[in-house]
Order: structure tokens, then C-alpha cells, then sequence
């Protein structure tokens, strides 16, 4: 018994992979982008005030590195205090704004993913890769 197999349209499939792959990090850096937009309002707002000083230097921003392989966003205060009104003191109580507002969004952000990825998917999705057609089809033939 002999089996042989031939792959059709194999530079093709490679093709769109990397397409979907150069969708996908687009897609997910600007959904990214909404998703910090969001936890930085919401930290802004639930920031204790005093003089405003907090709130003021609450800032976000999306990083991404290695050709979008690894896309973070950061969200941050760079108030010096901010790190105790977060979690408090053995002297003061916790006024958590970070936390509440990241814990306000993680449904929002999981949405926001998964439209990125239905996006990405959808665009990148032309053709066959399966059950029919020419493009990117896996052909054998078993023989005696």
C-alpha cells in the first residue's frame, strides 16, 4: 500500500495566515486603545479629590512590541501619593480608583477582544482552506 499526499495552494494558506496574523495586531491594538480609554475615564472618576492632583495625572496608553506579538495597555498615575490612596496606609483607609475601574471594564474588554478577533478573522477569510475549491486544499490519493 502506497500513500502519497500533495498540498494545494500551500503558499497561499501561509499567505492569508500572515494576513490574518497582521489583521489581528491592528485589530487588537485599537480595541486595546478603547479599552484603556475607558479604565483611564473611569479611574479619573473614581479618584478621590482633594486638589484634583490624582486625577490629573492619570494617563494610559497602548505599547506594543514585537511586531504586535505582545500588545499591553497601561493604565497609571504617576501622582507619587497614588500608590496609598490605592491601598491605604496603617494611618489612612483605601480609596481604590485603579482597581475598581479595571474591574469595571474586564467585560468590556473581553468584548472588545473578541470583536478584534471576528474582525480579523472575517477579513482575512478569503477563500477555501477546507472541503471544496482549489485554494489551500490537502489532496491524497492511497493505492495498492
Amino acid at each position: 500500500m502506497e500513500v502519497s499526499a500533495k498540498v494545494v495552494g500551500a503558499e497561499e494558506v501561509i499567505n492569508k495566515i500572515q494576513k490574518f496574523n497582521d489583521i489581528a495586531n491592528s485589530e487588537l491594538g485599537m480595541k486595546m486603545a478603547e479599552v484603556v480609554d475607558s479604565v483611564m475615564t473611569d479611574a479619573k472618576y473614581f479618584a478621590p479629590v482633594d486638589t484634583g492632583y490624582l486625577k490629573g495625572h492619570i494617563t494610559g496608553r497602548v505599547i506594543s512590541k514585537a511586531r504586535g506579538v505582545v500588545i499591553i495597555g497601561q493604565v497609571r498615575s504617576s501622582a507619587r501619593y497614588s500608590i496609598y490612596q490605592e491601598f491605604g496606609t496603617s494611618r489612612m483607609e483605601a480609596h481604590p480608583y485603579m482597581v475598581t475601574a479595571i474591574n469595571k471594564n474586564k467585560m468590556l474588554m473581553l468584548e472588545k477582544f473578541k470583536q478584534a478577533m471576528d474582525t480579523a478573522i472575517e477579513k482575512a477569510a478569503v477563500g477555501k482552506y477546507y472541503g471544496g475549491g482549489k485554494e489551500g486544499i490537502l489532496t491524497h490519493t492511497l493505492a495498492d
